[in-house]
């Protein structure tokens, strides 16, 4: 794997003790919550609303070994911004979203 992979693969398999399943599986469920939670950082109406879907990212990403887009949600959490400081930061959440999905689903694709 290289430094710039969306997916540090070797990160999960030290947490689900190289069970290729169990890492499927979680993958599948950090996909799946991933539009909620980002649903959940544009909408938010308060800084409250914001940290904590932020920070939902960011634990999720950290989980599974997204660390860009953990580093994406750290700096949204750490940065409650208005206007267009708000929406560079949930940009920046989108691309690294987008770069960690892309890569999950052509890891399982490659898989079968």
């Amino acid at each position: 794997m290289t430094s710039n992979a969306p997916i540090d693969f070797a990160h999960l398999s030290r947490y689900t003790l190289n069970d290729r399943a169990l890492e499927a599986e979680i993958l599948d469920l950090f996909v799946e919550q991933l539009p909620q939670s980002l649903t959940r950082l544009r909408e938010a109406r308060c800084l409250t609303e914001w940290r904590s879907a932020a920070h939902t990212i960011k634990g999720s990403a950290r989980a599974v070994g997204a660390l860009k887009l953990a580093e994406a949600a750290a700096a949204a959490e750490a940065m409650p911004t208005t206007g267009d400081g708000r929406r560079d930061l949930i940009e920046r959440v989108v691309r690294e979203i987008e770069r960690a999905v892309t890569f999950v689903c052509h890891a399982h694709a490659a898989e079968h």
